[in-house]
């Protein structure tokens, strides 16, 4: 399987860091949280036939752009991201 990788762009990042700076924490939070419940009933559409893949991958572009929002505001989390990729990778 070849890597796929969905980057933001420099302006793209600009364009996300100046929405988080208008926004207060509790609309991050409240925006994120409906993003990803969007993904999760696009996923569960797509399973029963109710939408194709480009809903699917709307959803995963909103959800991608939120957790920018998350990232920016709670920091760096690649640590963790390491961590459970290999502890991931040992369970199989």
């Amino acid at each position: 399987m070849s890597e796929i990788m969905t980057e933001f762009t420099c302006e793209q990042t600009k364009a996300i860091t100046a929405t988080v700076e208008e926004w207060d924490l509790s609309k991050t939070v409240k925006r994120a949280s409906e993003e990803l419940l969007e993904l999760a009933l696009s996923l569960l559409h797509m399973d029963r036939g109710k939408v194709g893949v480009n809903a699917v991958l709307e959803e995963m572009a909103d959800v991608r752009i939120v957790l920018k929002h998350l990232e920016i505001r709670f920091g760096d989390y690649q640590e963790e991201l390491d961590r459970k990729v290999i502890k991931g990778n040992q369970e199989s």
